[in-house]
């Protein structure tokens, strides 16, 4: 994958954690993140920004998994997808959003400074009220922030917008209440999410998009309070999930032939990657087939798709049987001379049992041993006499 931005002061950086080899190293602005080999699937990705982007903007982005679905959004560097399940990401949704800084004026302290997402804006365990509070977008392209406040023997006050204030100063009354929204474009991609500390309740849970958080009617005051602008839909709740690999087992059947391993585990989705070798007398090894009619050929870079166990089956060429027909007669000393003609070039499947004497070249004297083979002479094909 590659990711970059466009008409941004700063930049984007990300990595991606690959199937057979785990976590890349962080590349950055379009460059290419890949694995070493060509075959391994993306299954996580972490981005994060950087520059003057990164004070303006959050980078939230979610990761679509097979037989999973929409797993939930990650932020900044976290996570996005699973490890250690096989799960290949299909798709990817990556999305800025605005950060929101808030102040908050408080009994006997005054204005403090701004913060900005979800930390913690007033004080807890000092018994102060929250008189005022101010809230703005560090980008107001997408649309506008407004918020309203109620406030002790008044009740709720207009909405307020971008940076004004809501609630009172210098008049000792003390905010209980408050909603927050949002306007034009933000509010058709964006949630805002806030919470209330309350006197004697201590956090009230997340609240978004205009519902009330803190208390109306029970003359308790607002302590403190956090707030944060999200995707739209953002659960915290799910913003990571490791899966437990489903496992199952592929079965060698050797054909006749012999082989060290008899089976081996595999995960759903998973590659395959390391498959045994077998040997068998008289034979070349043609490879590994789901079937023992040979259609379906299984290499290192094949995955498990099926949700059982499966038994591969060993493909055997005799040797010297150049043309592939299963038996081994003149017509093959002919496709040798042939060959070396150039007139037909064999495959590589001929081409591996086109080696009569076994010393890792083809040529006249292949033919040659072949033909004292056909004539009887004690010839052992496949190795030197």
């Amino acid at each position: 994958m590659k990711i970059g931005l466009l008409n941004c002061s700063g930049g984007i950086k990300y990595a991606a954690h690959f199937s057979s080899s785990g976590w890349s190293d962080y590349v950055q602005d379009n460059a290419i993140c890949t694995a070493e080999n060509g075959y391994s699937s993306i299954e996580a990705v972490k981005m994060e920004l950087y520059g003057d982007v990164a004070n303006n903007y959050k980078i939230f982005y979610r990761t679509y998994v097979r037989d999973k679905g929409w797993l939930g959004w990650a932020k900044n560097g976290a996570m996005a997808g699973s490890t250690g399940g096989s799960l290949p990401i299909t798709s990817i949704q990556v999305m800025l959003v605005p950060q929101i800084r808030y102040a908050a004026h408080v009994e006997n302290i005054g204005w403090l400074d701004r913060v900005k997402d979800r930390e913690i804006c007033g004080t807890t365990g000092q018994e102060l009220q929250i008189e005022a509070i101010k809230m703005y977008l560090k980008d107001t392209a997408y649309g506008s922030i407004r918020y309203k406040t109620h406030i002790e023997e008044v009740g709720w006050n207009e909405y307020s917008y971008n940076g004004d204030q809501s609630g009172t100063t210098g008049m000792n009354q003390r905010v209980e209440a408050f909603k927050v929204r949002l306007d034009g474009d933000a509010n058709e991609m964006f949630d805002v999410m806030y919470k209330a500390h309350v006197q004697d309740v201590d956090w009230m849970n997340w609240v978004r998009n205009g519902e009330v958080a803190g208390t109306t009617g029970e003359a308790l005051r607002l302590e403190a309070f956090k707030a944060m602008v999200v995707p739209k839909g953002y659960d915290d709740s799910a913003t990571y999930r490791e899966y437990t690999p489903e496992q199952y087992t592929v079965n060698f059947d050797s054909m006749d032939g012999e082989c060290s391993v008899a089976s081996k585990p595999v995960s759903y989705c998973g590659f395959y990657n390391n498959l045994p070798i077998p040997t068998k007398a008289g034979c070349v090894f043609a490879g590994w087939y789901d079937s023992p009619e040979y259609t379906n050929k299984i290499t290192t870079a094949s995955t498990h798709e099926i949700k059982s166990d499966i038994t591969f089956y060993a493909k055997w060429n005799l040797i010297a049987d150049t043309n592939l027909d299963g038996k081994v007669d003149i017509r093959d000393v002919t496709a040798i001379q042939r060959h070396l003609a150039e007139l037909e070039l064999f495959t590589d499947e001929e081409i591996a049992v086109a080696d009569i004497n076994g010393n890792d070249e083809i040529n006249i004297a292949d033919a040659t041993y072949l033909q004292m083979y056909l004539a009887e002479y004690d010839i052992v094909l496949g190795k030197q006499s």
